[in-house]
Parts: C-alpha cells; structure tokens; sequence
C-alpha cells in the first residue's frame, strides 16, 4: 500500500518525468461491444481512469466529480474531450460497466480479459491492489482517483485529481482549447 501511494505522490509531483512512459497501445471494449484502442478518440483530448464496476464509494464520489466536471464546461470543449473510464477488474463486462456509470453523464466505461486489463494498468502505472478479505470483509479491488489526460495526439500530456469538481473543471478549461 505504500507502494501504491507513493507512485500517486511521484504521478502527480512530477508528471513530466513520466511522459515518455505513461500510455501506449490498448484494446478495450465500450458498452456497445465495440472496441476501441488508443486511436480511437484521436484529435480529442482523452481523459483516463480506472475504476471497476464493485469499486467503493470514495470511487463513486471521484467518478460523481468527474463527471460534474466535465459536463460543467461549455459544449464547445466537452465535444472536444472524451472520458474513459477503464475497469481494472476483468470479470466486468461491458454490460455491468455500462449500467454501474449511468448515474455518471459523459463517462465511458472499458473493459477487458486479464491481459488486456494488466497491459493498460501497467502501461499507465496505475496502481491497483486487491484488499485481503478478513472475516468476511475486504477482498475488493483499490485503485487511485488520478485522471491521465492524454493530448489530441494519444500522447500523456498531465495528470489531475478529483478532489474538487471546481477545481477539476477550472483545470479542464484551461487545457482544453
């Protein structure tokens, strides 16, 4: 777990360090069975998180934020952004992510087989950690609440937080142009 916290502390200091390797190559299923892959939302800035259709409610409030974010920016820039949410648990389907983000306007959910979800969580090395299960609890998936942001071109270009949807949304807006 220290780990995990401390590659979202190094993320988010330095993410420019990073830019050379975060990202790259990934096939994924939307909620429609259609596959897409890193090209697919090439000329829009692309907004990636990770999550899971059983995630907690700390996930749920970071995902409400985002959400809430997004839609609060003019329609100018929303149609110029698109935002992923990738689930790091391969038993989801398509279906399951679809109906866990509908509550979350804008969002769209990804999954994949095993080997797909381990090359795209490594690829952007987002920490994921199965909690042990203890008398009857735990045992759930953990994931950050980073948001990577990759340019019109697929390349990593920053790194944000959900803490604030103000915030995150005054952020948006300055990037997006």
């Amino acid at each position: 777990m220290i780990r995990v916290a401390f590659l979202a502390l190094a993320l988010l200091i330095a993410p420019h360090a990073y830019a050379q390797t975060l990202g790259g190559p990934y096939t994924l299923k939307d909620g429609s069975g259609q596959t897409v892959t890193e090209k697919t939302n090439s000329g829009k800035f692309t907004l990636i998180t990770f999550a899971h259709s059983k995630c907690d409610q700390s996930c749920k409030d970071s995902l409400k934020r985002l959400s809430a974010a997004v839609s609060s920016l003019p329609a100018e820039k929303i149609a110029k952004i698109k935002t992923l949410v990738v689930s790091v648990d391969p038993t989801d389907t398509p279906a399951a992510m679809t109906q866990f983000l509908a509550p979350y306007p804008g969002l769209t959910g990804l999954t994949g087989n095993n080997e797909q979800v381990s090359s795209i969580t490594k690829s952007f090395m987002a920490p994921v950690v199965r909690v042990p299960q203890v008398n009857g609890q735990g045992g759930q998936l953990m994931v950050n609440s980073l948001i990577y942001v990759m340019s019109k071109q697929g390349t990593f270009y920053t790194l944000l937080q959900t803490f604030d949807e103000k915030q995150l949304a005054a952020q948006l807006d300055r990037l997006i142009n």
